[in-house]
């Protein structure tokens, strides 16, 4: 194999990478948005975590309010953390999505992703938006943040999340 060859192939696996974990990330919004809460839980491997934080844990907007009640993300399986809320595992993070679900209809973007690519592993920041509308209410922002993500290649070769840490 030619130097250039290597090069060309070493560009096209991470290309390829990437692509793979926008589809992820992409994934993941449709499955919150359409509330398929198990099959969003199977997007981050077994022991990964998805994590909230906001309003005065926000490092943005120590101002803004929290968009959802304590009570709310204990009750659907949250362990609070010193830097907010965070849900553990499949059962943990099928826990939050399944409260997502309930009794609204939303759309949720995820924005301007940069990806950092390592050897089967993946940094990415990206912004976030969820518009939606509950019964008896106009549309509206529902929230927006930031995501902060680890992804990793499974032994299965399918990118899943390791962390997910939202910042609202």
């Amino acid at each position: 194999m030619t130097a250039k060859t290597a090069e060309m192939s070493a560009l096209l696996d991470d290309l390829l990478a990437e692509r793979a974990v926008l589809r992820l990330l992409a994934r993941y919004a449709n499955l919150v948005d359409y509330g398929d809460a198990s099959d969003c839980a199977l997007l981050f491997v077994e022991d990964g975590h998805f994590e909230l934080q906001g309003g005065a844990r926000n490092r943005l907007n120590p101002d803004a309010p929290f968009p959802y009640p304590e009570d709310y993300l204990l009750d659907c399986g949250a362990r609070q953390t010193e830097t907010g809320f965070r849900f553990e595992g499949y059962a943990g993070v099928r826990g939050f999505m399944a409260g997502l679900a309930r009794d609204r209809l939303r759309l949720h973007g995820v924005l301007q992703p940069v990806i950092r690519l390592g050897d089967g592993e993946a940094w990415v920041e990206s912004q976030m938006i969820a518009l939606g509308k509950n019964p008896g209410e106009d549309h509206r922002v529902l929230a927006f943040g930031r995501y902060f993500d680890h992804i990793v290649l499974t032994q299965d070769g399918e990118w899943r999340f390791q962390s997910r840490l939202c910042e609202l």
